[in-house]
């Protein structure tokens, strides 16, 4: 909402991560560690994460993880700048491989513990925190966490787009 950004556009922004993860390497069902990005631009990686058809990976500590027993992707960096990146990337992507509900959608890892959830969890969390706080769409909603737990993943990724309520910086 404090962004002025429509839905269109986010969904263009969206459409040019997956583009732009796209010609940096990533695939469907790439596993992408997804660093401690500022928002919007963590929303929209996320998002557009998903929609490579890709799982999104976090740490605790923001650290990119080394993992033996599987490939992570580590093609976001802190340093890059998102906005001229994103506008030479093509807003029209397709998706190749659409995931299903229960296929991972989010590895959280924390020291030598990991969480997998799937695009359905996901969704039951936020239909769980939507019926409990009786959450009605065009709400304006302040969230501020950061990108690295997840409940961020549910509440500033996932609710927004479920219930149709905004993002506010402010009360």
């Amino acid at each position: 909402k404090d962004l002025s950004i429509t839905n269109k556009e986010f969904l263009d922004l969206t459409n040019r991560a997956a583009s732009w993860l796209l010609s940096l390497g990533g695939k469907p069902e790439s596993r992408i560690f997804l660093p401690h990005l500022h928002s919007p631009y963590a929303e929209i990686m996320a998002l557009g994460i998903w929609n490579l058809g890709g799982t999104v990976v976090l740490t605790d500590n923001g650290s990119p993880p080394k993992r033996k027993d599987f490939e992570i992707l580590n093609l976001i960096s802190l340093e890059t700048n998102f906005q001229k990146e994103l506008s030479k990337s093509n807003p029209d992507f397709t998706p190749i491989f659409k995931p299903n509900l229960l296929d991972e959608a989010i590895i959280f890892l924390e020291k030598d513990k990991g969480i997998k959830l799937s695009h359905y969890n996901l969704l039951v969390n936020a239909n769980g925190i939507q019926k409990s706080i009786n959450l009605q769409r065009g709400t304006s909603v302040k969230v501020n966490l950061s990108p690295n737990t997840t409940a961020w993943v549910v509440l500033q990724v996932i609710l927004p787009l479920y219930t149709g309520t905004e993002l506010t910086n402010k009360n």
